[in-house]
């Protein structure tokens, strides 16, 4: 049971990590950058830089995958088995001696 508190902890922590990055980077850009989705949810992204752009792909990417993103974060550190159990262990190991 604490396991399950630990990693719900985790989440938040890492969720409020992005979404202070995410307000941070926005309060100071002057410029902005404009996601249009069409009826099928494909992002559209227009800006005029390309650091707003890169911005905005990312900010689009984290509204459709932002678990995928996490979870890949997670598979690159080694620390799957610390969220999702001991069927990762081989795999973190392997990574981290990698």
């Amino acid at each position: 049971m604490k396991k399950a508190f630990d990693v719900i902890r985790h989440f938040y922590t890492v969720l409020f990590v992005i979404l202070t990055f995410l307000l941070i980077h926005s309060c100071g850009s002057e410029n902005k950058a404009t996601i249009y989705r069409d009826v099928w949810g494909v992002a559209h992204i227009y800006a005029e830089n390309e650091s707003d752009l890169a911005f905005a792909f990312g900010y689009a990417q984290a509204e459709n995958r932002l678990e995928q993103i996490l979870r890949s974060y997670r598979m690159a550190d080694g620390t799957m088995s610390e969220a999702f159990g001991e069927k990762y262990v081989n795999m973190d190991l392997h990574q981290r001696l990698y």
